[in-house]
């Protein structure tokens, strides 16, 4: 007998639920303290597809959208944007949306990222977070800026004779994250008085994320002393691009 009550007791103890019945149905009984405990929230992105958010310099991008849903007896949640470990200079994500109360059928947060016209084309993470004071959720976005790039391939260095054969250098028009639009070229360096300029074409038209392959030929007039630095410049609106220094030397 002793040992059957030991039994029951220990029984008793790691199994505290106690089977309640109305009518012929029975069902396991919860304190209504631990009913209460599901408090929580989900974040789900809604736009924009693959959650790749794109910006042109000196623009706002289109709207972010991401909708946050609740369980039932949930917190208000706060909402915050974070840009990554790498965050770029003098961009700015906008909001105008902090707290969200907790609705049946979920609130939809809204953001837009601006980028400065200096921002060069690349890629960054913006961290959209919420946080209800007991749990923290968050999503990441892909910010991609538009732009493009100009590169002399190699060689970017001649030496010619004069009189003697002119120096033509390549000159390549490539587009970043579907920039498209026409890009007006001219070099930066060149004595005017010292060269005779050529070009295949002083403007691409990028379109499809294709690049734009042109030249640019120096003919010199004279011989110099010193080699010429150079680059080539880039522009489309606000947006401008520089290539690598090539040299040119006459001997």
């Amino acid at each position: 007998m002793k040992r059957g009550w030991c039994a029951s007791l220990l029984l008793a103890l790691v199994m505290p639920v106690v089977m309640v019945g109305c009518g012929g149905g029975k069902r396991p009984y919860v304190p209504l303290s631990e009913e209460n405990l599901e408090q929580d929230f989900a974040l789900t992105v809604m736009q924009p597809a693959y959650q790749r958010v794109y910006v042109t310099p000196g623009s706002t991008s289109g709207e972010a959208v991401v909708r946050v849903t609740w369980q039932a007896n949930s917190r208000p949640v706060t909402m915050s944007l974070q840009w990554g470990s790498a965050a770029p200079c003098d961009f700015e994500a906008l909001s105008d949306q902090g707290v969200l109360q907790p609705s049946s059928g979920g609130v939809s947060y809204r953001f837009r990222v601006r980028a400065p016209v200096s921002a060069p084309p690349g890629r960054y993470q913006l961290m959209v977070v919420g946080q209800d004071g007991i749990r923290t959720r968050a999503v990441s976005f892909q910010i991609y800026v538009r732009g493009y790039r100009i590169t002399v391939p190699e060689p970017r260095s001649f030496t010619v004779g004069y009189p003697g054969a002119p120096a033509r250098y390549t000159v390549r028009v490539i587009p970043v994250n579907g920039f498209g639009g026409l890009v007006y070229l001219k070099t930066s360096g060149v004595p005017t008085d010292a060269f005779y300029e050529l070009w295949s074409s002083q403007s691409v038209d990028l379109v499809d994320e294709e690049p734009q392959v042109v030249w640019v030929q120096l003919d010199p007039r004279l011989r110099l002393v010193d080699p010429v630095h150079f680059t080539v410049v880039g522009t489309s609106g606000s947006l401008s691009a520089i290539s690598e220094t090539c040299t040119l030397t006459v001997r």
